[in-house]
């Protein structure tokens, strides 16, 4: 399953459309940017690696079971700013994910929304090497915070709560169809740095 391995961060923008997504990509694209369509296999189109010297590419897509679309990048953070800047420039919030899987060095698990300009919550719990938790922002509704009064940092937010958490907003993470898309995928990648 694809969510079993490495380190998995991603975007959700709970509405919206991906030629919106196109038509913002489109009209701040450099000549350092390819954007095109293709069908989706994120294990072969998007390789995370670690640090940030090399090129960035994120993939858009509409997953078969949800009317969302879903942004993935080859980079650890997620490509989180880029997720930003389409947020405020098509006004559609988006809540960003991340969960290690047990081979991965560094731990980290974490949730976060954005809407309105800023960032309105975060939740995370990190192993940078000894375990931290940090939590602001308005509690969302489908949080348990019972877990984030637990003693061991490690069990207030794991992979399984975040599993539990995207799926009482209806993401559907854990069936590999969600990581499919229903239709070709918009990649936005840089080729050259400027």
């Amino acid at each position: 399953m694809f969510i079993d391995s490495g380190h998995i961060v991603f975007s959700v923008f709970e509405t919206g459309n991906l030629k919106d997504v196109e038509f913002f990509l489109r009209g701040k694209k450099q000549n350092n940017y390819n954007l095109f369509y293709e069908k989706l296999n994120l294990e072969k189109n998007i390789i995370v690696k670690r640090g940030g010297a090399h090129f960035p590419k994120a993939v858009f897509f509409k997953p078969k079971l949800a009317d969302i679309i879903v942004q993935y990048s080859n980079y650890e953070d997620g490509l989180n700013s880029l997720s930003c800047h389409i947020s405020d420039n098509l006004n559609d919030p988006f809540y960003q994910f991340s969960f290690s899987n047990p081979d991965h060095l560094d731990k980290k698990f974490s949730l976060q929304r954005y809407a309105n300009g800023e960032i309105s919550r975060v939740v995370y719990a990190m192993q940078d090497p000894k375990w931290k938790f940090h939590e602001q922002g308005e509690i969302l509704s489908f949080e348990d915070i019972t877990n984030y009064e637990k003693k061991r940092i490690p069990t207030r937010l794991n992979k399984e709560i975040i599993l539990e958490y995207c799926a009482r907003l209806g993401f559907e993470i854990t069936n590999n169809n969600f990581w499919e898309s229903a239709e070709p995928a918009l990649f936005y990648e840089c080729i050259n740095w400027k």
